[in-house]
């Protein structure tokens, strides 16, 4: 998918990253807005993608993804104004049909620099991409800031938090990327945890969190609780 979508980039072409569980009715009406010429699928959503396209006249040409091979030829960079469109990104349509919202060269590119201004990324910092990519945030956040300061993307497949702490460890992400519900959620399953700790430990955890003030202290402190997670 990565492939296909920077692909499409470089290339100049405008890229629609798209829910794969939508349903070939929702799919149509995409199709029928956003008009591709090209549909980038895998096997498993080949079904809901020939399905609905048996409810528009348009033909777009179809090539799977996952059996993409690797190519010795070298990429060809297409010169392309600032302003002109990158991506569409189709909202959640809760109160209708989705939206096509298009996004510039421009638009991309200001995020970029904006995270450059701030200076918080190192050499060697890993992103952990939990979150889908036909989303603005995550697809900006984990792949397109990555990749403009060529950094590294790890991918997690399954979400739940056995796998993404896994994924963490042992590929050494320093950036996880998600929004509040994910992180209350994990909140609330390290106080899970914490109740399976001693009395003495509960208090003295409790006092760590008051006395212990910089990044590092904590992490040294909590290194019990952090290798649990």
């Amino acid at each position: 998918w990565i492939s296909a979508f920077l692909g499409t980039i470089l290339k100049g072409s405008i890229a629609i990253p798209v829910d794969n569980f939508l349903t070939p009715e929702e799919l149509v009406n995409i199709i029928n807005d956003c008009k591709p010429s090209l549909i980038g699928l895998s096997s498993s959503v080949e079904n809901t993608v020939l399905e609905s396209l048996r409810f528009t006249r348009l033909k777009p040409k179809l090539f799977f993804i996952d059996s993409l091979k690797k190519s010795n030829r070298k990429v060809e960079f297409f010169k392309k104004e600032p302003q002109s469109p990158a991506l569409i990104l189709y909202t959640s349509g809760t109160t209708g049909n989705p939206k096509g919202v298009l996004l510039s060269f421009q638009n991309l590119n200001h995020n970029v620099q904006a995270i450059r201004k701030l200076g918080i990324l190192n050499p060697d910092d890993k992103f952990l991409a939990i979150l889908p990519f036909f989303h603005s945030y995550p697809l900006m956040a984990t792949l397109i800031i990555p990749f403009s300061f060529s950094l590294t993307t790890i991918i997690v497949e399954n979400l739940n938090f056995t796998e993404i702490s896994e994924s963490a460890r042992t590929f050494g992400a320093t950036v996880l990327v998600g929004v509040p519900k994910f992180f209350r959620a994990l909140l609330h399953r390290i106080e899970l945890k914490l109740t399976e700790f001693s009395p003495i430990k509960r208090i003295l955890f409790e006092a760590g969190k008051r006395f212990f003030k910089t990044k590092e202290a904590k992490k040294w402190f909590f290194r019990e609780l952090h290798n649990l997670f």
